[in-house]
């Protein structure tokens, strides 16, 4: 077996590197990260042994950020690119892993201290790109030049120990055994909550209104009345869906909705919230029983109030006139003997140009 034949065989392990170090950086809490950024040496919110501490090295935090891209190589190659703020945590990137995905490059994150290095790993070369160092503190040009070469040096030397601590991890027992069953839970273990659906069928209805007009009425029209009508239809298509909603509400009671209860009831259940209720009963006492004149009386607040319907020609309502007052001054029944005629000719007043 020649050389290449040996990389060739092997060549998995990046990619099997870079799916570890995922897994092991969502171990890491956030509240070591930020620990991490403002001192290398203050109390961690998890135990130092779940940061990352490779032989040789000061313990640091790493992380995976964007963008993300897995890939498998069946009969073709299938690849998925992930970009976002958390594209490790997306759904997206869970079902890949599931399907048999393994990342083939991975852009990470590393802090230590109040430095921050990233950079994007390749799986099959293990090669970088995409370089992030810290600032430098330097002005001198060639003392930050050697900054920049020690900070290089230092990213180099934790990704070589976290490779060559992964190397005889996956040479041990303790992989097989511990590690990567753990890895398989946490690849399947966190399942996107799908929603509970119910059906239902919206069908259209198709509301037509016909005017017949005559060739000879309409030559002799000289004060445009039909114009008024046919914008007078206009109108009433704007205010149709109001009529319509109108009878919906009033029908709440009695008209069965999605779920199989009225759209106005006291058990309506959603998957497993429990029964709940959207009918609110509103007692109003004291008022008079009158059935000879279209009424609304509310007592709310200290205030009392009453108003008429606003109908065109045709009878048809557009819209409603109140009037309100306190009801310390005003009984319901000096309400609807002294105000309501009042508003009843107010609206009479405005029928007309309706």
């Amino acid at each position: 077996m020649d050389l290449m034949d040996q990389i060739d065989g092997v060549r998995f392990l990046g990619r099997e590197w870079l799916l570890y170090l995922w897994y092991e950086s969502e171990r890491m809490g956030a509240d070591d990260v930020e620990a991490l950024r403002a001192d290398s040496t203050a109390p961690m919110a998890r135990p130092p042994q779940e940061l990352f501490t490779p032989p040789g090295v000061d313990p640091f935090a790493l992380y995976v950020t964007s963008p993300l891209v897995l890939e498998a190589r069946f009969d073709v190659v299938e690849r998925v690119s992930i970009t976002g703020t958390e594209p490790s945590e997306s759904n997206e990137a869970r079902s890949a892993l599931r399907e048999g995905k393994l990342p083939a490059k991975l852009k990470l994150e590393i802090v230590r201290g109040e430095r921050d290095w990233a950079c994007t790993l390749d799986g099959d070369t293990l090669s970088m790109s995409a370089v992030r160092l810290p600032a430098e503190l330097k002005k001198d040009e060639e003392a930050a030049l050697e900054e920049r070469l020690y900070l290089m040096a230092e990213l180099e030397g934790m990704l070589d120990a976290l490779l060559q601590q992964y190397v005889e991890l996956r040479l041990s027992k303790r992989f097989a055994t511990t590690v990567r069953p753990a890895m398989r839970e946490w690849i399947g273990g966190r399942q996107a909550k799908g929603f509970n659906g119910n059906g239902v069928t919206i069908l259209n209805r198709h509301y037509e209104a016909t005017l017949e007009i005559s060739v000879r009425d309409a030559r002799r029209d000289k004060t445009p009345q039909i114009q008024a009508r046919v914008q007078d239809f206009a109108d009433r298509g704007q205010t149709h869906w109001g009529s319509l909603l109108s009878d919906l509400i009033l029908a709440g009671d009695s008209t069965a909705c999605y779920d199989g209860q009225y759209f106005f009831d006291t058990d309506h259940l959603e998957g497993d919230s429990g029964t709940q209720s959207n009918k609110i009963t509103v007692t109003i006492s004291g008022l008079p029983q009158r059935q000879d004149h279209e009424l609304v009386v509310a007592a709310i607040a200290r205030l009392g109030g009453l108003s008429v319907p606003l109908k065109d020609r045709k009878g048809q309502c557009q819209g409603a006139m109140g009037m309100t007052v306190p009801s310390a001054r005003y009984t319901p029944q000096q309400m609807v003997d002294q105000l309501l005629p009042l508003l009843r000719e107010a609206a009479q007043a405005l029928r007309l140009l309706l």
